[in-house]
């Protein structure tokens, strides 16, 4: 429970600001509201003035006694220095803490675990079969858009709220979208490629109206919409993902930032570090680009060493006998 006075005050004025003055997403604001709220309950001060650098070194202590890891422990302190950068602005404190603390926690980028290509072909193949149930003249539109959107996700590298576009947003000839994502705090538009499925959206365009024409919802412009014709929210994305995954027997996780972890990989593929960072909306020069680029080198050179060398063979060769 966090304690009542001015360092709850402020901290409710400061996600207040993140909503309605700098834009902030939802995903962002509930991401600060998550992490400060559990420092703010583990100090229980009702002064924000009493939250020093010492206050900040011990709750790192003990989320690491708690077994966070340092990419867990992070996330907190990329919360807290945006938060007391904010009460630094509001002059609430005249220095933040963390300049103090001299907290040397360093993120350590973890190799994406992707899914087993045969897996998620399989997976594909089950709910295309799903489309059309046996008997049926029609397609179900329900799990012709479950399919759809899974291939939206793997194809773009949308992130979930990205990949929520409308209809008018769709460039049909050249197989794009424009969707809108935040690049510090403000607000640019990026591309989103679909055209390895550009027939199958073409597909789902015209099941979408038609539906909609059937339910009396011919206004709605979303490109991803619910069975009762309203549209999809982030929220519903995750649960539909859920579905499918349970539908289905997928086993571990499930949700479109493992596809986006799929998309990335695969487009590392050409080694072009811009057209990369361009297709998953990165920031110019940014070192995630650079780590996918290096993974799909390392996984290229240890394909072509497994089929010019096989430590069997190269042995086999070691033992033949010399013939004079």
């Amino acid at each position: 429970m966090l304690p009542i006075g001015r360092a709850t005050f402020e901290f409710e004025e400061f996600l207040a600001a993140c909503e309605y003055d700098l834009g902030c997403s939802p995903d962002t604001v509930s991401f600060y509201r998550k992490k400060v709220t559990r420092f703010l309950g583990w100090a229980q001060r009702e002064k924000v003035e009493t939250l020093d650098s010492q206050a900040v070194r011990q709750f790192f202590r003990w989320l690491k006694d708690q077994g966070l890891s340092d990419n867990g422990r992070h996330t907190y302190l990329r919360a807290l220095r945006t938060w007391f950068n904010f009460l630094v602005r509001r002059k609430v404190v005249p220095q933040s803490p963390l300049v103090d603390a001299d907290l040397r926690i360093r993120p350590v980028w973890r190799r994406p675990e992707l899914p087993r290509a045969d897996r998620l072909h399989q997976l594909l193949q089950q709910m295309k079969a799903d489309v059309f149930p046996p008997g049926a003249k029609a397609p179900d539109f329900v799990r012709l858009r479950d399919y759809a959107l899974v291939l939206w996700y793997i194809e773009t590298g949308a992130r979930r709220r990205e990949g929520l576009v409308g209809v008018d947003d769709l460039d049909p000839e050249f197989a794009r979208a424009t969707t809108v994502q935040k690049v510090r705090r403000e607000a640019q538009t990026r591309p989103l490629f679909y055209h390895a499925i550009r027939h199958l959206m073409r597909y789902y365009l015209e099941e979408r109206e038609r539906f909609l024409r059937t339910i009396g919802k011919d206004d709605v412009r979303a490109l991803w919409i619910t069975d009762d014709g309203e549209p999809v929210t982030p929220d519903a994305v995750s649960h539909i993902f859920q579905r499918v995954r349970r539908r289905h027997g997928w086993e571990g996780t499930f949700h479109p930032h493992k596809l986006r972890a799929i998309a990335a990989t695969m487009g590392a593929l050409a080694k072009d570090r811009t057209a990369l960072e361009v297709k998953m909306g990165w920031a110019p020069n940014t070192p995630v680009a650079k780590r996918y680029i290096q993974l799909a080198q390392e996984r290229e050179a240890l394909g072509e060493m497994a089929a010019a060398v096989s430590p069997l063979r190269a042995m086999a060769r070691l033992r033949r006998p010399r013939t004079n």
